[in-house]
């Protein structure tokens, strides 16, 4: 069976005391983020299956390239457990994402000594700056 991957950038991902996850927010193409130094807190859902069973260590980056550089923004090692026939869900909290130009984010997954794979990406796009209006002489003088 062929290993498939599906991950999501969200705002906020919750798991329900039952068991199902809660996905919020989910950026399936571009986000909008102010200008930095402001911060956007990102999270991941991550579904993994088709691993046999057995213990997999994996490898989850995330980079934020941007014009003029690459910088990795979270780099997680964890070992997984998957049973026979079954999907693993990850959801990586916190990811704090600033940028001044935007640019693409990555999420990048690497199983046991495999190879280094993109499983999602969202672009990255930065909120112009408010102009500030001038008063005019009238507003002024009330």
């Amino acid at each position: 069976m062929a290993v498939k991957v599906q991950a999501l950038f969200c705002d906020d991902v919750r798991r329900d005391e039952n068991g199902p996850f809660i996905l919020i927010g989910v950026h399936p193409g571009s986000i909008l983020v102010e200008p930095a130094p402001a911060k956007k807190s990102l999270d991941n859902w991550i579904q993994i299956s088709g691993l046999n069973a057995g213990k997999y260590s994996l490898r989850l980056r995330v980079v934020l390239d941007e014009e003029s550089d690459t910088r990795v923004l979270a780099n997680q090692m964890t070992e997984i457990n998957p049973k026979e026939n079954s999907s693993v869900i990850l959801a990586p909290t916190g990811l704090a994402v600033s940028t001044a130009s935007g640019g693409m984010l990555r999420l990048l997954m690497t199983v046991d000594d495999g190879e280094e794979e993109e499983i999602a990406r969202v672009a990255v796009r930065v909120k112009p700056k408010k102009a500030v209006k001038k008063k005019s002489r009238k507003d002024a003088d009330n």
